[in-house]
C-alpha cells in the first residue's frame, strides 16, 4: 500500500510541474524567453550578412590583385627565355591547375617545353621497393660515375636526370630511357617526345595540405611517415637534377611535408618557387629559371624560406650568334695560328 502512495506522489509531482512548466512557458516567461531567441536570431543574421559583404569584399579585391599581376606579367615574363628548351618533371599528387600554368608562362616567356615526364606512385611507394631496386641493378652499369654504393634513388635520379639532359636519341639516353619507360612497373610516365635534351628542369610538387595529409594522419601516423618518406625520396631526386644543372622546384612550402619546404630547409642548391598556381607563383617560375641559367640561386614566394615573394626580371634568351661574325671569329683564330 506504502509502494502504491508512493507511485502516486511521484505521478502527481510529474504532472505538476509539467503543468507549472506550460504556465509559465504560455505566460510570464514567454516573452522573455522569445525577445532572447529572436536577439540570437537576429545576431547570426547580422553576422552572416557581414561575413557575406566580407567575402564579396575578398573576391573583388583578388580579382583585382589578379588583374594587377597578369598586367605586369609581360614586363617580367616575356622573352626572358626565348627559345630555350625546358623540361616538366610532374611528381604524384600535383594538380593539373599548377601544371597547366607552368606550361603557359613558359610559352609567353618563349621557352619550348622538350620533355614533360609524370612520375608514377611506384617512383616512392614502398610497395614498388623490390621493383625499384631490380631495376637500379640493371642501370647500375649504364651509369659508370656512380659509385658502388649508391642508393637505388640516386640511380634511378640520375638515370632520369641523364634521359633529361641528353635526350633520350643520344647514346647514353636512349638505353635509360628504355629501363624506365619499359620496366615491368614503368617509373615514368612521358606525355612528350623524350628525343630532345633539355638546358633546365622544373619540378613541379603537390601541396600536402590540398589532401588534408595531416588531419589523416592524426588517426593514422603511417600516413604521415608515407609522405615524409616520399618528401625524402622527392628531395633527393632533386638534388641530383641540381648538381648537374639548372633546376627549378615548384611547389607549397607551408607544411612539414611539402618538398618545396624540405628542400629550402635542407640547403639544396636549387631554386625554389612556392604559391603556384596563383599569378605569381607561375611568374616566378620564369624568373626563377632565368636566374638558374644564368648561374643565380633564388627561392621565390610568400611561404617559409623564400627571399622574396615577387622576383625581379631576368633574362637568358637563347644567344643568336651571326653566321658573318661567327665566319670572322673562325678566321682570325686561324690567322692567330698560323702567325
Amino acid at each position: 500500500m506504502v509502494e502504491f502512495r508512493y507511485h502516486i506522489l511521484t505521478i502527481g509531482a510529474i504532472f505538476l510541474a509539467l503543468a507549472v512548466g506550460i504556465i509559465l512557458g504560455a505566460g510570464p516567461l514567454q516573452d522573455s524567453i522569445g525577445r532572447a531567441l529572436n536577439s540570437q536570431v537576429e545576431s547570426l543574421s547580422d553576422t552572416n550578412a557581414e561575413l557575406k559583404a566580407e567575402n564579396i569584399m575578398l573576391a573583388e579585391e583578388n580579382a583585382r590583385h589578379n588583374e594587377a599581376i597578369e598586367a605586369i606579367a609581360p614586363f617580367l615574363t616575356e622573352g626572358a627565355l626565348a627559345d630555350r628548351e625546358i623540361g616538366i618533371v610532374i611528381l604524384p599528387g600535383s594538380t593539373e591547375e599548377a601544371v597547366q600554368s607552368v606550361r603557359q608562362r613558359l610559352a609567353d616567356a618563349g621557352a619550348q617545353v622538350n620533355v614533360e615526364v609524370s612520375l608514377a606512385e611506384g617512383w616512392s611507394s614502398e610497395t614498388a621497393a623490390t621493383a625499384r631496386d631490380e631495376l637500379a641493378e640493371q642501370l647500375r652499369p649504364l651509369l659508370p660515375s656512380l659509385t658502388p654504393d649508391a642508393s637505388t634513388t640516386i640511380v634511378l635520379s640520375t638515370a632520369l636526370d641523364q634521359v633529361l639532359r641528353n635526350g633520350s636519341d643520344s647514346e647514353i639516353g636512349a638505353p635509360l630511357a628504355g629501363y624506365l619507360m619499359e620496366f615491368h612497373e614503368p617509373l615514368v610516365e612521358v606525355s612528350t617526345d623524350l628525343g630532345l635534351p633539355v638546358e633546365a628542369v622544373v619540378v613541379i610538387a603537390p601541396d600536402t595540405d590540398d589532401v588534408g595529409l595531416e588531419e589523416v594522419a592524426t588517426d593514422d601516423s603511417a600516413v604521415l611517415e608515407h609522405a615524409q618518406r616520399d618528401a625524402e625520396s622527392y628531395v633527393e631526386l632533386i638534388s641530383q637534377f641540381a648538381a648537374t644543372g639548372p633546376t627549378v622546384a615548384a611547389g607549397a612550402a607551408d607544411s612539414a611535408t611539402d618538398v618545396v619546404r624540405q628542400l629550402r630547409n635542407a640547403g639544396i642548391d636549387a631554386s625554389t618557387v612556392d604559391n603556384i598556381p596563383s599569378g605569381v607563383g607561375s611568374i616566378n617560375i620564369v624568373v626563377a629559371i632565368a636566374n638558374e641559367l644564368n648561374g643565380m640561386l633564388v627561392h621565390l614566394g610568400y611561404e617559409d624560406g623564400a627571399s622574396a615573394g615577387l622576383g625581379e626580371r631576368a633574362e637568358a634568351p637563347r644567344e643568336v650568334i651571326d653566321p658573318e661574325v661567327a665566319e670572322q671569329g673562325t678566321e682570325a683564330d686561324q690567322n692567330v695560328e698560323a702567325e
